[in-house]
C-alpha cells in the first residue's frame, strides 16, 4: 500500500494554519476524486459544490512535490491539504475515494466520422446525461463543477462549430485529457494515453542486392484518424509530430531503395536519426545489423618501452570487435560482414565515461613516463574494460612505508617515509591509495612504495579527517586538537603540554572549570544541572559546539538558557516555542524575546532571543543566515536527522558562534542520525558523510565513534541523576482475542505467508511486506481498521476502557497514544458513552490551540484523559497531570514510545508513573514487543556500542512469520 505519511507531512508543514483549516474544511464538503494513481504520481480532482471550477492537484510521491492548477502562490493551497488528509484517511480506513452524487462533471463522448475524430461534451449529474449546448458559462445546470481543463478545452473549442475537431483543435483537447476519467469513443469508456508517433520504419530485400526501406503502421497501433489521433494498445492517443532531415523525409514519405554499396550509410548516418521518432524492425537477409547488445565499448591498446607507457584508447563494437568508430566514421574490422546498429547515445556515454574515469580520449594516443606510467596501470587495472597488449604488465612496485608525525600547538606536519627515511610519500596520497584500495603509491622523489594497509586501519581515518580539517580551517579547530592529541598518544609521539591538558579536561568531564551562573537567573539548579551549564560554557569558551543528550524530562531548556547572551537563535518545532517563551521568561526575566513565527514575521534585531520554529527556518533561510549569531540552538534536533533534509541544510548554513544541539533521542533509527546532528554542533568533527557511512555503517564496534564524540556529548539518565524522581513502572496488558477477531486475524496473517514471504526471502517485496504488517497490526487492535470490515467494538478497546474507568474512579489522569487517529476515532464514541471526560491532540490541532488544551488538562479540574497520536503528542509537551501512559499499539521504534511516556515522567512529577502496554496475545504485538529491546540497546549504542538500524528485512521475515 502506498504510504502517504511523508507526503501528509511536509504539505502539513507547509501550509499555513488558516489553510490547514479550509483544506480539512473542503474534506468535508467537496468531492475528491482520485483521476489516476500510480507508485509515482497521483492525480485527484477537488470539486466544491457551487464553485465556478474544480482544481486538478498533482501530487509526486518519490520526489515528495506537488501542483495544484488553482493558482495560489501559497507553498501548499488549500486544495493540496484536501487531497493529502484524504488519501491518507482513504488509506487508513480502507474506503475507496468515491464523489457525492450531488457533484456532476463534463463528460467527452467521441465518435468516428469518416475516419476522423469527432466530440461531443456531455454534462454528467446524478440526474442523467444531457448534452453541452454552447460554452461552460452559459450552463444554468447546478451543481456541476467544471475543472480548469474542461475550462481550457471549452475555450480550445470555442471557435469549432463542427464536431470533428481540427487536427491542432484535438491534439489540445486530448493533452488536456490525459488521465481523465470522463472519456468515451462511441460510447465505451477508455483511457487517454501519451502522444505517439504512428509508424515504424521497415527494412527488407530488394532486388539486385539492394533493401527497401519503407514505413509501415505500429502494430499496436489498431485506427488512426485523419485529424490526428490513433487507438494505440486501447488507448486513445494523440498522433505526434516529427520533423525530419531532408534525406530522412523521402525514406519516411516515400521509402528509399539502398544499394550495397550504401549499407554502412544507412546503418550509421540514416537509421540512427529515424531511430529517435520511429520503431526499426530489419526483415533483410541480406543486410546484416549488428545486435541491439553489441553496445559500444572503450578497449586500451598498450605498449611499453622503458619507462614509457604507450596507450591507444579504440571506442569498438561486439566482442571481439567487429567495427571501430573514428569520429563520424564507421569502420569494419574483419570479415564478419556485421555492421553494427549505431547507437549514438550510448557512443557519447562510453566515451564520456571514459574521458572521466582517465582523462584519455578515444583514438589519441598517449605516452605516461615513470611515475605517471605507475599510477596509469593502476588506474586501467581498477577498470574492467579489453586491455589489448602486455603494457601494463612492465610496471610493478617497490618497497615499504612508515608514519612521521611532528606536532605543535596550532599546527602539525605529517608524512609517510621508507623505513631508512631515504625518500617519502605524500600523505594525501598513500590516503587516497588506501581508500581506493590500491597497492602501491609513488614517492616523491621516484619510485613506488607499497601502501601500509595495516597502520591505516587503526589511524587512516583520523589522518585523513586531520588532514580535512587542516585544508578547510585557516586555524586548528579545537575538536582537532583533541583528536590530534589522542592520536599522539597512539604513536607515542610526543605532544605539546596544551593539547594534552586540554584533551583531559575535555574527555575527563568532572574537571571543567566551574562558570559564571547569569545575574538574572531566578532558578536553583541541580548538581547535575549545574554540571551542564559549567559544560556548555567551557565548550563555548573552546569554540565547540555541543549535543546536550540528557534523558527527556532532565531540564535541558534550563540548562540552555542559563548560557544565552544576546542576539541568540532558537528553532524549535512550533509546539514547543511557546513553551520556550514561558522558560525563559521564568528564568531569565531580562531577556527579551521576540518569537518569529507568523504572516507578518519580521526579525527583531533588538531581542536578545529569537524563537522561531525549523519550517521557517527553511522558509526564511537566506534572511536567518545572514545574521552572525551569538548562539543558535536546535530544540528536539533529531528534526535535522536526515542530512539532505532541507530543515537540515538550512541549519548547516547558520552562522555562531556557539552551536547547540538538544534532542533526548540522539539517534532513533540509523547511525546518520548522529552525524548530522555533529555536522551541525561541530562541522568537520565525523569527517563527508560517505566517509562516516564507510567506516560506522558496519557491524563491528564503534569505539572509534565514542572516543571522537564523547567530549561533545552530555547525555545523563533520570535514574543516574533524580534518584528522587518518581519510579516508573512499564506494564504489559496481555488482550485475548474474541472467536470473530481471531479468525479475521488468521485469515490476515495467511495473507502474510507464501507470495509475500518468498519474495522476500529473494531480495524483493518489501513494499507489499510492510503493508502485510501494517495489517496485521490494525487486526491486532480493531476489526474497523481493516479495509472493508465493520465491528461495533474490539477486545482491546474493551480492556482499556476497563482501566482507564479504574484510573479515572481513583482520581487519576491518563495518556492514551495510538498511532492512528482513525483508532482514535473509534474510541471516542464508547468514551463518551461511559461520561469520561478527555481532550485530544493530533495532526489537526495548531499550535496555538495545543498549548490551551495543555493547559486546561494540567489544571487540576480539567478532563481526566488525554488522546494523542503518537507523532502529535509525543515530543515537546510537558503532563505531569498524567500518571499513567496507555500505549495502545506497540511500534518497532521504542524511541517514539519513550518520548511519549516521558511526557508524565519528567521533573515536576510527583506521582509513580505507569507505563501500560496493551499487547495481544498470539499477534505480530508480542513479536514487536521483543524487536523493541534489541532496538533500545542499539539505539543507545551509537553513543556506546555498535550501531542502530531502522527495520531491516530481517525483521520483516521475523515478524511476519
Amino acid at each position: 500500500m502506498t504510504d502517504f505519511d511523508p507526503i501528509f507531512a511536509l504539505v502539513r508543514e507547509a501550509a499555513p494554519p488558516a489553510v490547514w483549516s479550509l483544506g480539512v474544511e473542503l474534506t468535508r464538503k467537496a468531492s475528491v476524486v482520485v483521476e489516476s494513481q500510480t507508485d509515482e504520481l497521483v492525480v485527484l480532482t477537488i470539486a466544491v459544490p457551487g464553485k465556478a471550477l474544480s482544481s486538478t492537484v498533482k501530487i509526486w510521491l518519490a520526489d515528495e512535490d506537488w501542483h495544484c492548477d488553482c493558482g495560489r502562490k501559497a507553498d501548499a493551497c488549500e486544495h493540496v491539504a484536501a487531497s493529502v488528509i484524504t488519501l491518507r484517511r482513504a488509506k487508513e480506513t480502507g474506503k475507496p475515494l468515491t464523489p457525492p452524487s450531488t457533484v456532476g462533471r463534463i463528460r467527452y463522448d467521441f465518435t468516428r466520422n469518416n475516419h476522423s475524430l469527432a466530440l461531443q461534451r456531455q454534462v454528467e449529474t446524478a440526474e442523467g446525461v444531457q448534452p453541452l449546448k454552447g460554452s461552460l458559462h452559459l450552463q444554468k445546470k447546478s451543481g456541476v463543477v467544471p475543472s480548469q481543463a474542461d475550462a481550457s478545452i471549452d475555450s480550445s473549442v470555442a471557435d469549432v462549430k463542427v464536431a470533428v475537431l481540427p487536427p491542432r483543435t484535438l491534439w489540445t483537447v486530448l493533452t488536456l485529457l490525459k488521465g481523465s476519467a470522463a472519456v468515451t469513443l462511441d460510447g465505451k469508456a477508455l483511457s487517454v494515453g501519451r502522444a505517439l508517433f504512428p509508424f515504424q520504419i521497415v527494412i527488407e530485400d530488394g532486388a539486385d542486392g539492394a533493401v527497401k526501406v519503407f514505413r509501415q503502421p505500429l502494430a499496436a497501433v489498431s485506427e488512426i484518424f485523419e485529424n490526428g489521433a490513433l487507438i494505440h494498445d486501447g488507448n486513445l492517443c494523440p498522433a505526434e509530430t516529427y520533423q525530419l532531415a531532408a534525406h530522412e523525409v523521402e525514406v519516411v514519405e516515400k521509402g528509399k531503395v539502398f544499394a550495397a554499396a550504401q549499407f554502412t550509410d544507412l546503418v550509421s548516418k540514416v537509421l540512427p536519426g529515424l531511430e529517435k521518432h520511429f520503431a526499426i524492425v530489419n526483415r533483410s537477409k541480406r543486410m546484416k545489423v549488428g545486435e541491439e547488445s553489441d553496445t559500444p565499448r572503450v578497449i586500451v591498446q598498450s605498449s611499453a618501452a622503458r619507462e614509457i607507457l604507450a596507450v591507444l584508447p579504440l571506442l569498438v563494437y561486439g566482442d571481439p570487435p567487429y567495427a571501430r568508430v573514428d569520429g563520424s566514421t564507421l569502420t569494419l574490422i574483419g570479415d564478419s560482414g556485421k555492421i553494427p546498429r549505431r547507437q549514438l547515445d550510448a557512443e557519447a556515454r562510453a566515451l564520456t565515461a571514459f574521458r572521466t574515469k582517465t582523462g584519455l580520449s578515444a583514438g589519441k594516443r598517449a605516452e605516461f613516463r615513470g611515475d605517471s606510467a605507475l599510477v596509469m596501470a593502476d588506474r586501467f587495472a581498477e577498470y574492467n574494460m579489453g586491455k589489448v597488449g602486455d603494457g601494463f604488465k612492465l610496471f610493478s612496485t617497490a618497497v615499504a612505508l612508515k608514519p612521521r608525525l611532528n606536532v605543535q600547538s596550532d599546527s602539525f606536519q605529517f608524512a609517510f617515509e621508507t623505513e631508512r627515511g631515504e625518500s617519502v610519500a605524500d600523505a594525501r596520497e598513500v590516503l587516497r591509495s588506501w581508500r581506493e584500495g590500491r597497492e602501491r603509491v609513488a614517492l616523491l622523489n621516484g619510485g613506488w612504495a607499497t601502501v601500509p594497509k595495516e597502520w591505516l586501519e587503526k589511524h587512516g581515518h583520523t589522518v585523513l579527517d586531520l588532514l580535512e580539517t587542516r585544508e578547510k580551517s585557516a586555524k586548528l579547530p579545537t575538536f582537532a586538537k583533541v583528536a590530534l592529541a589522542r592520536l599522539c598518544e597512539s604513536l607515542e609521539s610526543p605532544c605539546p603540554a596544551d593539547l594534552s591538558l586540554l584533551r583531559k579536561s575535555l574527555e575527563g568531564f568532572a574537571k571543567v572549570p566551574v562558570a559564571a551562573l547569569p545575574a538574572d537567573l531566578t532558578a536553583e539548579l541541580r548538581p547535575y544541572q549545574r554540571l551542564g551549564v559549567d559544560w556548555l560554557q567551557f565548550l563555548r569558551r573552546n569554540g565547540l559546539g555541543a549535543l546536550l543528550a540528557d534523558d527527556m524530562g532532565l531540564g535541558k531548556t534550563l540548562q540552555t538558557v542559563c548560557v544565552l547572551k544576546k542576539r541568540s537563535l532558537v528553532v524549535a518545532p512550533t509546539s514547543v516555542l511557546g513553551n520556550w517563551q514561558k522558560e525563559i521568561a521564568r528564568f531569565r526575566p531580562n531577556l527579551k524575546v521576540a518569537v518569529h513565527h507568523g504572516a507578518q514575521r519580521e526579525l527583531d534585531e533588538k531581542a536578545d532571543v529569537t524563537l522561531t520554529s525549523y519550517s521557517l527556518l527553511r522558509r526564511d533561510v537566506e534572511e536567518l543566515t545572514e545574521v552572525e549569531w551569538d548562539a543558535v540552538v536546535l530544540d528536539e534536533a533529531q528534526n535535522i536527522k536526515n542530512p539532505h533534509s532541507q530543515a537540515a541544510q538550512s541549519a548547516f548554513g547558520l552562522k555562531a558562534k556557539f552551536r547547540i544541539a538538544l534532542s533526548g533521542t540522539p539517534v532513533e533509527n540509523r547511525i546518520e542520525d548522529l552525524w548530522s546532528l555533529f555536522h551541525f554542533t561541530n562541522p568537520g568533527l565525523l569527517g563527508s558523510l560517505s566517509s562516516f557511512q564507510d567506516r560506522y555503517n558496519g557491524s563491528g564496534s564503534n569505539a572509534d565513534l565514542r572516543a571522537k564524540t564523547k567530549p561533545f556529548v552530555l547525555r545523563r539518565l533520570k535514574r543516574e541523576v533524580v534518584p528522587e524522581l518518581p519510579p516508573r513502572t512499564e506494564v504489559v496488558l496481555d488482550v485475548e482475542f474474541e472467536k470473530h477477531e481471531k479468525d479475521l486475524y488468521d485469515a490476515v496473517h495467511a495473507s502474510a505467508q507464501g507470495e509475500v514471504i518468498k519474495t522476500l526471502n529473494h531480495g524483493g517485496g518489501v513494499m507489499a511486506a510492510l503493508e502485510c504488517l501494517l495489517r496485521l497490526r490494525q487486526a491486532a487492535c480493531h476489526p474497523a481498521l481493516l479495509p472493508g470490515q465493520t465491528a461495533p467494538d474490539s477486545s482491546k478497546l474493551q480492556l482499556l476502557r476497563e482501566k482507564l474507568e479504574e484510573v479515572v474512579a481513583e482520581g487519576h489522569k491518563a495518556l492514551v497514544f495510538s498511532q492512528w487517529t482513525s483508532l482514535l476515532d473509534l474510541l471516542e464514541p464508547t468514551l463518551k458513552a461511559q461520561n469520561l471526560s478527555f481532550l485530544r491532540i493530533d495532526g489537526s490541532v495548531t499550535a496555538e490551540n495545543r498549548m490551551k488544551v495543555v493547559d486546561s488538562f494540567q489544571s487540576e479540574g480539567g478532563p481526566s484523559l488525554l488522546l494523542m497520536t503518537l507523532k502529535a503528542g509525543g515530543v515537546g509537551l510537558n503532563l505531569t497531570a498524567a500518571d499513567h501512559v496507555f500505549l495502545i499499539d506497540p511500534w518497532w521504534n521504542p524511541a517514539a514510545e519513550d518520548q511519549a511516556a516521558d511526557r508524565a515522567h519528567r521533573i515536576g512529577q510527583d506521582k509513580p508513573v505507569f507505563i501500560h502496554r496493551l499487547v495481544t496475545r498470539g499477534t505480530v504485538e508480542e513479536k514487536i514487543l521483543a524487536l523493541q529491546q534489541m532496538k533500545r540497546a542499539t539505539a543507545a549504542s551509537a553513543l556506546e556500542g555498535s550501531t542502530a538500524n531502522s527495520i531491516t528485512r530481517e525483521d520483516l521475515l521475523e515478524l511476519l512469520r
